[in-house]
């Protein structure tokens, strides 16, 4: 079966199961992110727009591990013959079942925690348009992509072995991403579990970690639109609320 022919025979089931992964995150980040009320900026290059846990200053519950209702639907991926690969911030990775297809990977794409940071969908998008756009990036090709970004497949990759990969090599791979990828944050190579061998190659297996990609004003989907605006417009009336004056000033409202 290739990669049309499962698209074709599973792509609804792919779909629910990427909506459900989804609606997951988000319905606890809505229960536990209280940092857009507690602190009402949404300026995007101000810190406090990271939406992190009260009293967190750091990883949480639910950052890279799942939380209790994914971990419920990639158990049920699981007995589908779907086994977990990994998870990171943005993505659920999925094995598919060796009597389906034994050369992919699916990976689902989570609820960000902002309007770009740890957005799953954002970044199955990226990739796809950066391994579709040029040969010359060392990455591992997405094969398909869902138009939303729910979900995306690429080719099974092998682990890298730290003491396999030497200073030359990951120099050069370095080089290669600086020469095409511009705004690409290269501290991501330092990771080696965002490295991989296709055919004997070293390529990126995660490369969607932009410092240049736009960083939209506005709210994300998982915080309750209406709740942070009535939280807002109370600490502006107190003269709490700090506003956004031009790119990179916040400034006390006028009221």
């Amino acid at each position: 079966m290739d990669t049309d022919e499962f698209v074709d025979a599973y792509d609804s089931f792919l779909v629910e199961t990427a909506d459900r992964i989804y609606a997951a995150r988000r319905a606890f980040l809505r229960e536990h992110f209280e940092s857009y009320v507690a602190d009402t900026y949404y300026y995007v290059p101000d810190d406090s727009y990271y939406c992190w846990p009260v009293h967190s200053a750091g990883s949480f519950e639910g950052f890279t591990d799942l939380t209790a209702v994914e971990t419920d639907v990639t158990a049920a991926l699981a007995s589908s013959g779907f086994d977990l690969l990994g998870v990171g911030a943005g993505r659920v990775v999925c094995s598919v079942p060796d009597a389906v297809e034994s050369d992919i990977v699916v990976k689902f794409g989570r609820c960000g925690m902002g309007e770009t940071y740890g957005a799953g969908r954002r970044n199955n998008l990226t990739e796809r348009t950066i391994s579709s756009s040029t040969t010359d990036v060392p990455v591992v090709p997405c094969r398909y992509c869902d138009p939303l970004g729910r979900y995306a497949l690429y080719p099974t990759a092998d682990p890298v072995d730290e003491r396999d990969l030497s200073t030359a090599e990951r120099a050069d791979l370095k080089a290669a991403v600086e020469r095409e990828l511009t705004g690409f944050r290269t501290s991501e190579l330092d990771d080696i579990d965002n490295l991989a061998r296709l055919d004997g190659d070293l390529r990126i297996v995660d490369y969607a970690a932009f410092d240049t990609v736009p960083k939209p004003l506005g709210v994300p989907d998982h915080v309750d639109t209406v709740a942070l605006l009535s939280a807002v417009d109370a600490r502006r009336r107190r003269g709490e609320k700090l506003d956004i004056a031009k790119p990179g000033e916040l400034v006390t409202p006028d009221l």
